[in-house]
């Protein structure tokens, strides 16, 4: 289990535009117990409302270290509002580093478990 610490804000702008940031640390370990350091973990999105249902974001996000060349990377992509408490998201984009993939696709769901 790798402990993080990660504050995250997000702001409204209107009924339409959103933007959120996460900042945090990583204690991160290799498979072998070989490698440990702490990791730097960042990320800005903007998100845009296109329905009540379905939303655009624009995103970029990375990880940096004192010892290994840093990991950045910009991606966009759709999020569905299937039900009130279920999302289904699509996304792609590349790397900006030279340890970054050339390019990604990624999907998720998300599932909102209330109180």
């Amino acid at each position: 289990m790798t402990p993080e610490l990660i504050l995250s804000a997000s702001w409204e702008i209107n009924s339409v535009f959103s933007i959120g940031i996460n900042l945090g640390s990583a204690w991160v370990s290799d498979y072998w117990g070989t490698k440990d350091m702490p990791e730097g973990i960042y990320s800005w999105v903007l998100g845009i409302a296109i329905t009540d249902k379905l939303g655009l974001f624009l995103e970029t996000y990375g990880i940096f270290t004192k010892e290994e060349n840093d990991d950045n990377r910009y991606d966009g992509g759709l999020t569905y509002l299937i039900l009130p408490n279920l999302q289904l998201d699509v996304s792609g984009g590349f790397g900006l580093a030279e340890v970054s993939p050339d390019y990604f696709v990624s999907c998720g769901l998300s599932v909102l478990f209330a109180k």
